[in-house]
């Protein structure tokens, strides 16, 4: 028997499988179907703004606009994909044509068709955030700064700097005052971090934003044609946005203004990465003649959880004020549980957790443990362990991040782009006989205005400063080296053989080097097989990079949960939800954190306390340790957090522990 496959064109007609006026709710519709001046959405937590905002792209769609010319920014490429998805279900397969991505992504691609404009090549790789500090520490060497400048502290100055659209100085003052005594020391690494970027045809995450703004301030063709691309911009999550990302958004629509924002200023809580409170209001200010609409529905918690976030909420002062209104009636009060101390908490949640799973048949999955930081969780860990529990950590470290996956990645930078230096250091470091000192002197070579470094170039390096510093033996390394790259080189427009070819060369490093070697060479195996869909490497580099596309989506599943507990910091969580919440820690100098003195910062963790509550929809535990401390000599006693000591006592049901 044959079974007949029938693969969908990208470029088929839309044919509507559904219609995005319906199940919406009269505050949702109103949304859907405002005109196309800038429209501003204030969104509270689950409110549906997910499903207003596609069904608002289907109603532009079926309004005549034509989906390539629709960009639909978001912060995760979780929420890009399942956004592309119920778009597909209203209007059919022309969804596909749609731009949809995080703001990187967006960059990355225009940086690829327009990026030339600015110097770059199109082959340009991209290096991730160790990378860049290892970047950053390399120039540090090199120019003899010593600290308190360090490579990880540059790195985050430079991104919130560039983030916040604002000088170096002034960012230091308020970020990482230290740093102001070294100021001039700090900016001119600044300075020759960009000058090596650009000489090496690299950019990091940020020059992804940086570059897409300067494309569309220069005035050139280039700035035209990229204004020009969309009839309507989309943004999802809009108060996470920084500066730097609302003046591309407003760039983009300049000549238009057909801007749809959605945002909730309640879940402002990324000010660390630059994100504004007063987002929305900016906004409104950038756009006069924005309309306004409100969604004020509440269909995920029941109404005691929603009544406790919106009188804690409603304490605050400064976010656009909004009544959330719940559709499910009933349900337990949230409950507060007073333990003994962070011991005797772990043993409560795992306890209570267990019960709900086994006795209430909630699944594991639909439970989760929210704590203000990571290391809250580490007791609650230790404790799931020891009973058993499954569970597993949100946000850990991704497959694409470990190590021998960076190191196969860094031999195709190479081959893509070999004035990669940190790309090329990586490889060096790796191959038997080699090792971090030829890897040193090889990137002083490849800074060498004098010495083009490509991979034609590999015998008359035998001519350069760097082959009287090497011994005969490294010699030889570098020559079979550099003859495996001219060798592998030939495959580049047969991507399979190339990729075997790298994986046979990394083989014997892998199995010298990592523990566990089969088990990360079968991953290998399955990245060699997916990458062979592609065309070219450059475009499975990009993908990696930015960890997106087909290949992306193979380790996605790879790390899929089964029916496992989740515990997750709160901003980890944003954005999800599960039928019961735990969350631990709610006392003074744990939530909100010790070091929240200014009453900016206290409202922000009072946001952070909002989102953990509404992830919430059936059942709400805070549980308060009366003690912490690891011994009797440094235990403290800590007074419950006043994010529930200014609660009304009738908003929750209180429980004492009882040891059997």
């Amino acid at each position: 028997m044959k079974y007949k496959l029938t693969v969908p064109s990208g470029s088929a007609a839309a044919s509507v499988v559904g219609t995005p006026y319906e199940n919406l709710d009269p505050q949702q519709l109103e949304a859907v179907r405002a005109p196309l001046t800038p429209l501003l959405i204030v969104a509270g937590a689950g409110t549906g703004k997910t499903r207003t905002l596609m069904a608002r792209c289907a109603h532009l769609i079926l309004s005549g606009v034509a989906p390539e010319r629709i960009l639909l920014c978001t912060f995760t490429l979780k929420a890009a994909r399942e956004m592309r998805s119920r778009i597909h279900a209203l209007v059919g397969p022309i969804a596909n044509q749609i731009w949809a991505g995080t703001f990187h992504h967006v960059g990355h691609r225009l940086l690829r068709q327009y990026g030339s404009h600015l110097g770059l090549i199109p082959d340009f790789s991209i290096i991730d955030s160790e990378d860049a500090r290892d970047f950053l520490a390399m120039i540090l060497g090199d120019l003899k700064v010593e600290p308190p400048v360090t490579a990880s502290k540059c790195q985050s100055l430079f991104s919130m700097a560039q983030g916040c659209q604002e000088p170096l100085a002034e960012t230091a003052r308020r970020e990482v005052p230290e740093l102001v005594g070294r100021i001039e020391a700090v900016e001119r690494v600044f300075s020759v971090y960009q000058e090596r970027k650009a000489a090496q045809h690299v950019v990091d995450f940020d020059d992804m934003l940086v570059l897409w703004k300067r494309l569309l301030q220069e005035e050139s063709d280039a700035a035209v044609l990229l204004r020009g691309l969309f009839d309507h911009v989309l943004v999802d999550e809009y108060q996470d946005t920084n500066p730097l990302q609302a003046d591309i958004v407003e760039l983009m629509v300049r000549d238009h203004r057909h801007v749809t924002v959605v945002g909730d200023d309640a879940q402002s809580i990324y000010s660390f990465r630059g994100a504004r409170l007063d987002a929305l209001n900016l906004f409104l200010e950038r756009f006069p003649d924005a309309e306004l609409a409100k969604l004020e529905r509440n269909y995920r918690s029941t109404q005691p959880i929603l009544e406790l976030a919106n009188t804690s909420l409603a304490i605050s002062t400064r976010i656009i004020k909004k009544t959330l209104v719940t559709q499910r009636s009933g349900g337990p009060l949230p409950i507060l549980v007073r333990t003994a101390d962070t011991a005797q908490e772990a043993q409560f949640v795992a306890q209570r957790l267990w019960d709900l799973h086994t006795e209430s048949a909630i699944p594991l999955n639909e439970i989760a443990v929210l704590t203000r930081t990571n290391a809250q969780s580490l007791q609650i860990q230790l404790e799931f362990s020891r009973r058993g529990i499954p569970f597993r950590v949100q946000g850990g470290m991704r497959i694409l991040e470990q190590a021998h996956f960076k190191d196969f990645i860094g031999f195709l930078r190479v081959l893509v782009n070999p004035a990669d230096e940190m790309a090329v250091m990586r490889v060096f470091k790796l191959m038997p006989g080699l090792g971090a000192q030829t890897a040193l002197q090889v990137s002083e070579v490849l800074r060498s205005p004098s010495v083009p470094w490509t991979l034609d170039d590999v015998h008359p390096m035998a001519q350069t400063l760097l082959w009287a510093k090497l011994t005969p033996a490294r010699r030889k390394k570098v020559l079979e080296l550099g003859q495996f790259f001219e060798t592998v080189k030939t495959y580049r427009n047969n991507l399979p053989e190339l990729l075997e070819g790298v994986l046979q060369k990394y083989t014997p490093v892998l199995r010298s080097k990592y523990e566990h070697a089969e088990d990360r060479l079968e991953e290998l195996v399955s990245l060699v097989e997916v990458g062979a869909q592609y065309g070219t490497p450059d475009a499975l580099l990009a993908d990696l990079g930015l960890q997106s596309g087909p290949v992306a989506e193979v380790f996605k599943t790879m790390e899929e949960p089964e029916d496992l507990a989740v515990l997750s910091t709160v901003h980890q969580a944003k954005g999800l939800e599960w039928t019961a919440v735990f969350v631990p820690a709610m006392s003074e100098g744990s939530f909100p954190l010790l070091f929240t003195k200014n009453p900016d910062a206290i409202e922000e963790e009072r946001r952070v306390f909002h989102v953990a509550v509404t992830r919430a929809k059936d059942e709400l535990y805070l549980i308060q340790p009366l003690m912490s401390g690891a011994s009797d000599r440094t235990r403290v006693f800590r007074r419950l957090s006043r994010f529930v000591a200014e609660l009304p006592p009738r908003l929750y049901e209180t429980w004492e522990i009882e040891v059997e």
